[in-house]
This record gives C-alpha cells, structure tokens and sequence, in this order.
C-alpha cells in the first residue's frame, strides 16, 4: 500500500469558495506534509486565493470563468459546447485538469494524482492506495435503482496513475447516461478486463456523502448506527464501523436542501462532542465555522 500524499486535484467557482476553504485547511489539518494542490478556478476564487490558509504548495489556472455565477440548474439548461449541456462541460472539466496536472507535474508520473471535489472535507490523514492499482474509485453504496440513475462510481472522489486513464474517461463520457460519472463504469470495466487488481474500491469511510445515507440499502437509522467515537483511532476521532472516518463529501454551508442540511447537523454534533477533548476535532470544527 503507498499512500497519495503529493499530488492532489480540485476545481472551483465562485459559489464554492466557503467550500475550497475548509477542504484546504481540512488537508492542512491531517497531513503533516500537505500534497500539492493544483487547481482550476475562476477569477472570482483567483482574486481571493492569498486569503486562504493552506501549508502546502497551492497552483492554481483561471480557465473556469464562462462558468462564474451559473447555478447548476442553469448550465443544466444551456447547452454545452461538446456535450449536451454546459453543465456536462462543466463536469468533465475535472478530467482537463487531471491532464494538465499530469503534463505539469513531475511527480504525478510517480504517485498518481487524486481528485476531489471542492466540497470534500477530510477528518482524517489522505487515504492509501494498493500498489498494483492503476485507479481507485468510491462507491456510491446507494440502492440500486438510484446507482442506475446517477452511476455505481461518485465523480469527486477518484484516484488515477496516468493521463492514459484520463484520457480514457473522456472518451468514455459520449453517450454516458449521466454526465461524466457513469462513465467511470465503463474505466472500471475495461481496466478490469486487462487486470482485476488495476481497479481500487475506497472503502465507505472514504467520501461519505450525505446520499449514504438517505438512499442507502439500509433505513438511514442504521447508517447512523454505524457512527461513533474513538479518539485513539486518529483523525478527527469520528469512527464508522469502528474504523477512522477519512473523508465525508457535503455542502457544509447550504442553507435550502434538507437532506444536505441535516447529514451536515448530524456530522457537526459528533465534532462539537469531540471537540473539548481532542484538538484536531477543535481544530476542524473551527474551521467549519
């Protein structure tokens, strides 16, 4: 197992700028040595950056300004200038930028890069990868019928050895049944075909987003079961399972969405009771807020 810590990717607009903050300090909070970031942003998020408290390398490329001040909805409704909506356009930007950081940085040749959307906020150190492994990827562990929909695979999470792996998710992404991240099924499969060890699965203490769990298998009470307190096990001290929760994927600071809103309640009362006891705890939490 060799662990990823050098080479981290993550894009940006405006809007997600309260996001980018906590998913770098949350970095600089459980890694010693913080990768390297490499960003795609806007000049909204360009202008601010020397605001933002990161320990590590931060590289940054305004290329996402045709985008700045859309919602989601309405790049849904434009239509895109290679794929069926902007909104596409948008989401397999994540995969230029996986490119450009393998043409720009010499390490990415020797570790690989890993990608994360900005509204990942880590709780513990940066999640080791089996050697052999060529791409790791995170399960949405959801009920069937909602992985048809929207793909086995979430496109925020994921972690490749070479641009030939990004090369092949684009040419994946025609004819995806939704947007870039089903196209992930058709990386696995093929990479599977050559050698079943070339596809990684993070665990589900990766990436927990709030989707785990209201559309689990599972009634989202027994999801939350599942939760509990360890401070000896590292990280921010929140376990799964019993295991060290690594990451959890969620808009912390959304303020219409309910499911998002209350998964982000649910992870907040666990830092607030860790918090007077165990600094990284306090340290994330301040953050948060």
């Amino acid at each position: 197992m060799f662990s990823p810590q050098s080479v981290i990717a993550t894009l940006a607009t405006g809007p997600a700028i309260k996001d980018l903050r906590v998913f770098l300090q949350s970095l600089s909070i459980f890694n010693v040595n913080p990768p390297i970031v490499y960003l795609f942003c806007d000049s909204v998020i360009a202008d601010l950056l020397h605001t933002f408290e990161y320990n590590g390398r931060l590289i940054h490329k305004v290329c996402l300004d045709s985008y700045t001040k859309l919602s989601r909805v309405e790049m849904e409704r434009l239509p895109g200038s290679r794929f069926k909506s902007l909104w596409f356009d948008f989401m397999t930007e994540k995969i230029h930028l996986l490119r450009w950081v393998f043409a720009t940085e010499p390490m990415a040749a020797k570790v690989g890069v890993m990608f994360c959307d900005a509204d990942i906020c880590f709780t513990s150190p940066l999640p080791v990868i089996p050697v052999g492994a060529v791409v790791a990827l995170s399960p949405h562990d959801i009920r069937p019928e909602d992985e048809l929909k929207y793909g086995r695979y979430n496109g925020g999470f994921l972690w490749m050895s070479s641009a030939h792996i990004a090369d092949m998710w684009l040419s994946d992404c025609s004819g995806a049944r939704f947007y870039e991240q089903s196209a992930l099924e058709d990386v696995a499969k093929k990479l599977r075909e050559e050698n079943p060890e070339f596809v990684y699965e993070f665990p589900t203490t990766e990436n927990y987003g709030w989707w785990r769990l209201w559309q689990g298998v599972e009634k989202a009470e027994t999801r939350m079961a599942a939760w509990g307190i360890h401070r000896k096990r590292g990280g921010a001290g929140i376990t799964l399972d019993g295991r060290c929760l690594g990451s959890v994927h969620t808009h912390f600071y959304e303020t219409k969405d309910g499911a998002v809103m209350a998964f982000n309640t649910f992870v907040v009362k666990f830092l607030q009771k860790l918090a007077p006891y165990h600094p990284p705890a306090k340290r994330l939490l301040a953050a948060l807020q």
